[in-house]
């Protein structure tokens, strides 16, 4: 527990210490003044309320692509329990969503889970609410991402940094920096802006521009902002996609604030997104979220055979490019990153398990609109899901699996074939995540067990 103590020390002496003073730095003075998302009294009643219910259903805040049964499939090939001294860097923790599901999930371990952000507003919204829930395991430290050199803070397992690197002068710069962090079998989880998703939100926000631009405080750029949303014509582009982006509708004032009237907003699309995450030495591995791995698939849309063939050809890169500008949906770039190169291949070794998340009857309404969609997968003898043992009791490894198929079988089928037979299925009906590897010695992790009714429904379709 080295490195606890060290972070202490740190968190003591580096607190506010390479902070620019509020009223120079517009960022820093909007989290300030405005934590985001919205947490007033009411919220942290709200969570108060839920942790004084003895059957409650889990905790009050839940991020699903963070799941322990998610990052150890996409980012750890199975192979991490999450038990021994487990290290985790939130990059920009804000008032602790993120901070606080993984902290949850990793109590009954001895992981250390180090929480970072310029705002001490929004840290100590985030210090209460690990109190409430008697966190032990999170060391708060009220700094920079760009000055994380300085902090000596060792290497980490797992970084997460959602929806924070944009809103920095240098994206990149910060991105390399979370890189030279992360263990050499590390991994990370970021979220960027997408930029075509966002253009009736950008188109906003140079009105608003206009509109604030003799404003003496943030609090007159949001009465002024609210007075523009309420008199928006119907043909008005934000007003036509405001359902795509409803922060404002949800978050209050800071909402608003951090949607309408930021200072520093970039939006990215996925070549751009390539392009950064290849010069901070980072492997894309597979989108986090369900959702974007549909949304960037232009197979839902195109079904024209020549065409279809036509874009088959171009580099798969491209491929995606299509698929984003053709959704105009894609409101975010969420991805796993390695730091280490693999091979995007889950079903290589057959001593691990392959295990069953969530309902079946979601998954069956997936398979059923995919097929109907994209035409019926290739026959094959084996109905894998028969076989496929369910999250809470995964014990066969995919090799005695297999065994459990030929012994229902009257004709003995090789491990070659019915493997072929397995990654076709794997391949044609895991974009909503419900198939997931592990280490054979690897249990569930106790929340999923204990609450398995919400975690069932993280794996729903989007």
């Amino acid at each position: 527990m080295m490195y606890s103590l060290n972070i202490f020390f740190i968190s003591a002496c580096y607190a506010n210490l390479n902070n620019k003073p509020v009223e120079s730095d517009s960022v820093l003075g909007q989290y300030v003044e405005f934590p985001y998302p919205e947490f007033k009294e009411i919220h942290m009643e709200a969570e108060k309320s839920h942790y004084a219910l003895l059957d409650r259903e889990g905790p009050y805040m839940v991020v699903p692509d963070l799941t322990l049964e998610n990052l150890n499939h996409y980012l750890y090939n199975g192979e991490e329990g999450f038990e021994n001294n487990f290290r985790v860097l939130i990059a920009g923790g804000g008032i602790g969503d993120t901070t606080m599901f993984l902290a949850e999930q990793l109590n009954h371990t001895n992981a250390d889970i180090v929480y970072l952000d310029f705002s001490h507003a929004s840290m100590k919204i985030a210090k209460g609410r690990a109190e409430l829930r008697n966190l032990k395991n999170i060391i708060f430290i009220n700094d920079r991402i760009e000055n994380i050199p300085n902090l000596h803070l060792g290497s980490f397992d797992l970084i997460d940094s959602y929806g924070v690197l944009h809103h920095l002068k240098e994206p990149q710069k910060a991105l390399k920096i979370l890189q030279g962090c992360l263990k050499e079998s590390g991994g990370m989880t970021i979220m960027f802006y997408a930029k075509y998703g966002r253009t009736g939100v950008y188109n906003m926000q140079s009105l608003q521009q206009l509109v604030n631009d003799e404003a003496k405080s943030r609090k007159e750029e949001v009465v002024n902002a609210w007075k523009i949303l309420n008199m928006l014509p119907s043909t008005n582009l934000f007003k036509r996609t405001e359902h795509l982006t409803p922060d404002h509708l949800r978050s209050g004032d800071a909402g608003l604030y951090d949607l309408l009237l930021h200072k520093q907003d970039q939006a990215y699309s996925m070549p751009e997104m390539v392009d950064m995450i290849s010069k901070s030495d980072l492997h894309f591995v597979e989108f986090a979220e369900p959702d974007s791995r549909l949304s960037m698939n232009y197979r839902w849309f195109v079904k024209d055979k020549s065409l279809l063939d036509v874009l088959g050809h171009i580099p798969e890169i491209d491929q995606l490019a299509v698929g984003e500008l053709m959704s105009g949906g894609v409101l975010k770039h969420s991805y796993y990153l390695s730091k280490s190169k693999r091979e995007k291949e889950y079903l290589t070794n057959l001593d691990k398990k392959l295990c069953f998340m969530g309902k079946l009857d979601v998954f069956q309404q997936f398979l059923s609109i995919k097929e109907n969609k994209f035409g019926k997968m290739k026959n094959s003898a084996v109905n894998f899901l028969d076989s496929i043992q369910s999250h809470l009791n995964c014990t066969w490894s995919i090799k005695e699996m297999f065994s459990a198929i030929n012994s229902k079988m009257t004709t003995n089928t090789s491990n070659e074939v019915l493997l072929t037979d397995l990654k076709i299925f794997y391949n044609f009906a895991s974009d909503i995540g419900q198939m997931l590897v592990r280490n054979k010695e690897i249990k569930p992790s106790p929340l999923s067990v204990k609450y398995k009714e919400l975690f069932d429904r993280f794996y729903t379709l989007y």
